[in-house]
């Protein structure tokens, strides 16, 4: 939700918000509790890349270029 925010995407917050956490300072919180997934280099292109979170482009930078090749991300 926050990436889409971040994007400019308009979310209908509380349809997505299933959950309810609480805090030391209050209870009964709006939450959309999602699975932590470890960015790897073996997940990037199907994580991050496909989640259109960042492009190829803006991860393979020249300083990166033979990391790329080396996993296959192009």
């Amino acid at each position: 939700m926050a990436v889409a925010r971040v994007q400019g995407k308009d979310i209908q917050f509380d349809a997505l918000t299933a959950d309810r956490v609480d805090s030391p300072t209050d209870k009964d919180i709006p939450a959309q509790l999602v699975t932590v997934v470890a960015l790897t280099k073996k997940n990037i292109k199907d994580t991050v890349v496909a989640d259109g979170i960042h492009e190829v482009s803006d991860i393979c930078t020249a300083a990166y270029k033979a990391d790329c090749a080396a996993i296959g991300l192009k």
